[in-house]
This record gives structure tokens, C-alpha cells and sequence, in this order.
């Protein structure tokens, strides 16, 4: 019983039982899993996915970046820029490759493929999470991910500066013209027209893009494209 004793306490935040197996030669995979389930009924520990496990008393942001590897993005990164008070139940993790999703606690931790843009980033209160820049972009390149009360409020509260415009104008080099139109149609009465300006030659003036659903409403012509889902209406509930 002291040998079970001494591997919590051992224990980091996320492990497996793999790894725990891996330094405790001595111990059978048997016996480190009996001892996983004691903790478990102890309220210790808690199973993410099977063979790993965390601590109860574990930082959730953490966890998530331990299980992925990626960045914290969205509505989570607000959150770590203190642009955002309330921490939702859904942690989202910027990944390259599609991944399931994850159960910790109370939260739900989501990974975003993002491809081949998967970078931008800092290091934050020991997190690596999305630039401020990034962050916009991946709203406005995932925006079935995107919390745009927060876009807005973030907007508000901390307006892009011109360091922000052009790491944003990177990013934009990158992206396919649907982003490219959801970031001029989002920021053009909020950035400088040199920047607008920027992000239009980027854009085409052929066919139309659409911010969600395919759905032929609420259409910009000059972005070309449809705000299916009033997303700009959200800049007036902020």
C-alpha cells in the first residue's frame, strides 16, 4: 500500500499508465491499473481517454496543451489576455491533424484542425496560446469555433494595432478567400483604410463566399460575400 502511496504523489498532472509502468519496473501493468482505479473512487484522479488519466487538482489549460500539441486558441486564448472573465466549459486547442475531443471535469476539451496555419504564437502565464493577432484570424478562419460576442468585446476593449494589422496581413497571405473576405467584412469599420485597403486587393471580384451555412442572406457586396448568420450583429450587443 505505501509503494501505491508513493506513485501519487509521484504523480504530474497528465500521465499514462504506460509512462507510470515505464518507471516503476517493478510494479505489473495490473497493479499500476488497480491502483489508477483506487484514485479514481478517491476523486484524485480522473480518466481523460483510456491508459491516461490527470489529476483532479490539475491546471485545465495545462491539460489540455499535456494531451495536444498545438496552441490554446479562441475564446480560451481571450480568456488568458484577461480579455474575457468568464472561462467556458469548452477549452480549444489549435491542432495540425483532426483529433476527438477530450472530457476533463467540468470541460470539454476541443482541438481545432487547422492545417498548415498552425502557427502564431506566444508563450502566456506558462501557455503557449495564440498572438492576439492569430487569435482574430482563427475566429475569422474557423468561425464554427468563434464566440463573436467575444470577437467584438476583444475588439472593444483592445483595438488591433498596426503591429497587429500587418502579423494579421501574414497570416491573410496564407488563407483562402473566404477568410480573407470575413476578415475585411468584420474589421473594415474597425482598422484604418490603408489596412482595408490591403485586404481588398487580397480578396477577388469574383463569386461569393458565405460565413456559415450557405445561405443566400444578409449579402455584403463588398466583401461578396453572405452573413448568413447577422455575425455583425453581435458588434452591437457589445
Amino acid at each position: 500500500m505505501t509503494k501505491i502511496i508513493d506513485i501519487y504523489e509521484a504523480l504530474p498532472e497528465v500521465f499514462s499508465v504506460i509512462a507510470i509502468h515505464a518507471v516503476y519496473k517493478d510494479m505489473t501493468k495490473r497493479t499500476i491499473e488497480r491502483a489508477m482505479r483506487r484514485y479514481e473512487r478517491e476523486g484524485t484522479i480522473t480518466r481523460l481517454k483510456r491508459g491516461l488519466y490527470a489529476r483532479t487538482t490539475a491546471n485545465q489549460f495545462s491539460v489540455a496543451m499535456d494531451i495536444y500539441i498545438g496552441y490554446i486558441g479562441f475564446s480560451s486564448a481571450m480568456y488568458i489576455y484577461g480579455l474575457k472573465t468568464e472561462l467556458e466549459a469548452n477549452i480549444y486547442v489549435c491542432t495540425s491533424k483532426a483529433e476527438k475531443p477530450v472530457s476533463f471535469m467540468n470541460t470539454r476539451i476541443t482541438p481545432v484542425n487547422m492545417g498548415t496555419l498552425l502557427y502564431g504564437t506566444r508563450m502566456l502565464n506558462d501557455v503557449v496560446v495564440s498572438t492576439y493577432a492569430k487569435t482574430i484570424f482563427d475566429m475569422l478562419y474557423k468561425p464554427k469555433h468563434a464566440n463573436f460576442f467575444d470577437l467584438f468585446r476583444a475588439l472593444n476593449q483592445r483595438p488591433l494595432e498596426k503591429t497587429d494589422l500587418y502579423e494579421l496581413l501574414g497570416y491573410l497571405r496564407d488563407a483562402d478567400i473566404s477568410t480573407i473576405r470575413r476578415v475585411g467584412y468584420i474589421l473594415d469599420k474597425r482598422t484604418p483604410k490603408w489596412f482595408v485597403e490591403k485586404v481588398r486587393n487580397m480578396s477577388s471580384k469574383r463569386g461569393t463566399s458565405f460565413f456559415f451555412h450557405n445561405t443566400a442572406a444578409n449579402f455584403n457586396s463588398k466583401w461578396r460575400i453572405y452573413d448568413d448568420a447577422n455575425v455583425i450583429g453581435w458588434s452591437n450587443a457589445v
